[in-house]
């Protein structure tokens, strides 16, 4: 293991093993319930309340920024079909909250065992029942790495992809440039179409190529979505707006 997988592992045992003082616990677990309550509400969720969101999730290095919790938001309100989520964590809630009155759910990958449970708990805590937290440990496809979905039975389609994972680090080799890429060519395999993909995290020096690989060998079409904490890129297939990848 690199170091910097230790360090990844390391910040998600601290998290999950809970060591925070009492009293920021607490904080942490009322902050979270007011969002809920709030959302549940109808009240509108501004900034603001996004940013207090992450501050009660508490793992504020490895969660997504406002601006990307506001966008996954706004297209899972408008969805009309599951959810796919690569990396689970503050937007889980966030999705599940957004389709709890359509019915839809939200499928949620997680390379990591403890951390999938300790997204299980908050969830439970918070009865969140639409959100599906699959541990899916990485696998090792050849040229890229992704989550080992092979025993996992899916929907044969998502309306939505949420890809802010997996969290590929050096000590996979020439995989480590590939990043986040096993998305589409592991899902094609499984027969699985996606509606659209939302990457986060766009601005990162891998993701050029990422991006140029998908649009080439998928036929997809991208728009940025730029912020002051970084980019997001949105995918459609070339020629359907509201087509399958």
């Amino acid at each position: 293991m690199s170091s910097s997988d230790s360090a990844f592992s390391q910040f998600k045992k601290w998290v999950r093993r809970g060591v925070l003082d009492p009293l920021e616990q607490r904080r942490s677990r009322a902050l979270l319930s007011e969002f809920t309550h709030a959302f549940r509400s109808g009240l509108v969720t501004d900034a603001e309340s996004i940013q207090k969101l992450r501050r009660g999730w508490g793992n504020e290095a490895y969660s997504a920024d406002a601006d990307y919790i506001g966008e996954v938001l706004s297209r899972a309100k408008t969805c009309d079909g599951p959810i796919l989520e690569c990396g689970s964590g503050v937007t889980t809630l966030v999705a599940a909250l957004a389709c709890e009155k359509s019915g839809l759910s939200v499928w949620s990958l997680e390379q990591d065992e403890g951390w999938a449970a300790t997204v299980e708990e908050r969830l439970r805590a918070l009865e969140i029942k639409n959100a599906k937290i699959l541990y899916a440990p990485l696998k090792n496809y050849g040229n890229y790495v992704w989550y080992d979905v092979s025993r996992l039975q899916l929907p044969t389609r998502f309306a939505l992809a949420l890809c802010d994972g997996p969290a590929v680090f050096s000590n996979w080799g020439d995989a480590y440039l590939r990043w986040r890429y096993g998305l589409l060519p592991v899902l094609n395999s499984k027969g699985v179409s996606l509606g659209e993909i939302l990457l986060d995290d766009a601005d990162e020096p891998r993701a050029a190529e990422l991006i140029g690989n998908w649009c080439k060998e998928y036929s997809l079409q991208h728009s940025m979505v730029e912020s002051a904490n970084g980019a997001c890129a949105l995918f459609r297939s070339v020629g359907k707006p509201n087509g399958n990848v």
